[in-house]
């Protein structure tokens, strides 16, 4: 199983302003392409991320909405 996934460090950490980017993952079984996926990201310098700083709003990105939990702050509140 190949899971190796390299990520240039040093072009990533010398990144001055922002560049687009392209994830592309290819689901092999032997020599047969089975699937394919490609999407465009966006590469940040390292100034133009705000991290833990933002770690409030990125809060929402792990929310499970319909957890029984959600429900009962929600009665709470």
């Amino acid at each position: 199983l190949d899971l190796d996934t390299p990520l240039d460090t040093l072009l990533l950490g010398g990144l001055n302003e922002a560049e687009i980017g392209r994830i592309d993952l290819v689901l092999r079984q032997g020599e047969t392409e089975l699937a394919r996926f490609s999407q465009p990201v966006d590469l940040l310098a390292r100034d133009e991320w705000a991290g833990l700083g933002e770690s409030g709003q990125l809060l929402a990105a792990f929310v499970s909405p319909n957890h029984a939990v959600v429900a009962a702050v929600l009665k709470q509140a």
